[in-house]
């Protein structure tokens, strides 16, 4: 097999060595190269091929080995000219393998064609998601130039999401662009737009009407949508929620405790500032990338986090349960355990006159935990429990078979019997603990 140089990987030159850098900077290849490596290493640069033997004579077996192995050798020529290459180079070197097939699918709703709108536009077509759709009714303003992305002068006067539509295709024309030119003035219309197509992410970039993030949660969570929002509030960033459907989804207006039937907006225009809209846009394109290829961990799920991004203070809304309500879960728990911990000490006490006892008790303490528990954690905290419990049943039967006469068969009597116990337990905790992760999987 024939090899070159990696485009993406760093070759610098520090202390008389050569540092050979994919991803792990901490730990870099390195080699001090004589001429005819010098050489050959040039070629390879600019893609030339070698056979493995080859380069096996000339760098060493140990280290061409350790290169192919971190990617820094590579058997074709890597992209570097397409609109893609660079994001899928960063996709190769970080170990998202799946990261462009998931984008390549992926359905994207931008409700605005603001401040935040026109950025997260531009951020989905550059990531290369299969289709994008642009909902807002407005133009373009000479306004709009301090903080809205792709606009100028010559559009003024222009609908913004024909605009957007034409400047981004020709940014990237392999995606499907939609548009809609209308002003969203009900749940009924909200809900029609977000079920026109099966989307996989919603990106909230609308302030108005009022009602709206009332009208987007209750369109969410009746039919189990993803979306993520942000907005600004005088010298405030807000970002948040990353709406995941779920039991313990929460949305805007629970987190913000919006009441709308008090208030209404009659006259103003809210400044703004388009440092702010660009971090906010930044934030939530990090959001939308793990949501779409599935990696990473989110940064505001079930929460908003408000930044003043001049004293740099912050404050976090998130839900949190009611005092009684986790004082009645935690005492409703507790009971259910101890009705658990009754049922394993009757079958072990019950094993003593019928083994078979046992046996039922073995497999009520393997299935229990799954009926009372959802969470791994309690499952296998019960498990324990209850193979515990089991187990020293199981000792006291056995110990009309062992001997206790002497020392030193009582000290043998004693090891034995820990062993099963220990034994016992462990096995019922390892079968659970591989269910779980099995169920939790599927």
């Amino acid at each position: 097999m024939k090899f070159t140089l990696n485009p993406y990987a760093l070759v610098i030159e520090a202390d008389g060595a050569t540092n050979f850098i994919l991803s792990d900077y901490a730990n870099p290849i390195k080699i001090v190269l004589n001429a005819k490596q010098s050489e050959v290493l040039s070629e390879m640069n600019k893609q030339a091929f070698y056979d493995y033997d080859e380069l096996s004579k000339v760098f060493g077996e140990t280290f061409v080995n350790t290169l192919v192995q971190n990617g820094c050798f590579v058997p074709a020529v890597l992209d570097t000219v397409s609109s893609h290459s660079r994001s899928n180079a960063f996709f190769a070197t970080h170990n998202m393998p799946e990261a462009r097939n998931r984008l390549n699918q992926a359905k994207v709703l931008v409700l605005g064609a603001g401040g935040i709108g026109t950025h997260m536009a531009w951020h989905m077509v550059a990531l290369g998601v299969a289709k994008l759709t642009i909902v807002d009714f407005d133009t373009v303003e000479v306004s709009n130039f301090n903080r809205q992305l792709l606009f100028d002068r010559s559009d003024v006067g222009k609908v913004k999401v024909e605009v957007l539509k034409d400047k981004l295709s020709e940014i990237n024309p392999d995606v499907q662009i939609e548009t809609k030119c209308t002003r969203i003035s009900s749940q009924s219309e909200l809900e029609e737009i977000c079920l026109a197509d099966n989307y996989n992410l919603i990106i909230k970039a609308l302030d108005s009407p009022a009602e709206f993030p009332l009208w987007l949660d209750h369109v969410a969570q009746k039919h189990s949508l993803t979306y993520i929002s942000g907005i600004t509030m005088r010298e405030n960033v807000l970002i948040g929620p990353s709406y995941i459907p779920g039991d313990d989804a929460c949305g805007w207006s629970e987190l913000m405790k919006l009441d709308f039937n008090n208030s209404k907006k009659v006259y103003g225009t809210a400044p703004s500032l388009g440092i702010m809209l660009y971090h906010i846009s930044d934030e939530l394109a990090m959001e939308a990338f793990k949501i779409l290829t599935g990696y990473g961990s989110l940064k505001y799920e079930g929460k908003i986090l408000c930044k003043n991004i001049f004293t740099n203070q912050e404050r976090v809304f998130e839900k949190v349960q009611s005092k009684n309500k986790s004082e009645k879960e935690v005492q409703g728990s507790g009971k259910v355990v101890l009705m658990n911990m009754l049922l394993m000490v009757v079958l072990a006490v019950a094993s003593f006159s019928q083994p078979w006892f046992l046996i039922g008790g073995a497999l009520l303490a393997m299935i229990l935990p799954f009926v009372m528990y959802r969470t791994n954690q309690d499952i296998m905290k019960v498990t324990f429990l209850n193979s515990t419990i089991l187990s020293v049943g199981l000792v006291v039967m056995m110990l009309q078979w062992v001997s206790l006469e002497t020392v030193t068969s009582l000290i043998s009597s004693l090891v034995l019997l820990f062993g099963v116990h220990s034994a016992t337990t462990l096995l019922m905790c390892t079968l659970n603990f591989v269910i779980s992760k099995f169920v939790r999987k599927h």
